[in-house]
């Protein structure tokens, strides 16, 4: 691994969201025409421009029952763009839960987020 790429993950073990190196990761994820989080056709792009959701990797209120504090569950190597009706089903559901049922969904099960219903998509 080179050494700036171990840089910049370090640099997102931060809650400042203003932060350079955040501003840079989500225009690497825009140049390179990157979906947003669970999403089939929306781009990160498109969420930036219409101020698209930001959602916990690992939901702000789970974090909280573990005692986590403002700084820990805030982290912006935690937030992720996702389109809004995919945030409000994912709600305050452990990873663990919602890419499980993603994988189903993927695998003919259920659509509950969004579009993608192969693994490749996914």
């Amino acid at each position: 691994m080179h050494i700036g790429t171990l840089v910049l993950v370090q640099s997102l073990n931060t809650s400042v969201s203003s932060s350079p190196y955040y501003n840079v990761f989500i225009a690497a994820q825009v140049k390179t025409n990157d979906k947003g989080f669970f999403s089939k056709d929306i781009t990160v792009k498109d969420m930036v421009s219409l101020r698209g959701d930001i959602h916990h990797i690992f939901p702000k209120n789970l974090l909280k029952k573990q005692n986590k504090q403002r700084g820990e569950y805030n982290q912006i190597a935690n937030y992720v763009y996702i389109q809004q009706e995919i945030n409000i089903k994912i709600g305050d559901k452990s990873p663990d839960l919602y890419f499980n049922q993603m994988l189903a969904q993927c695998q003919g099960g259920e659509q509950l987020y969004g579009g993608i219903t192969n693994l490749d998509e996914f």
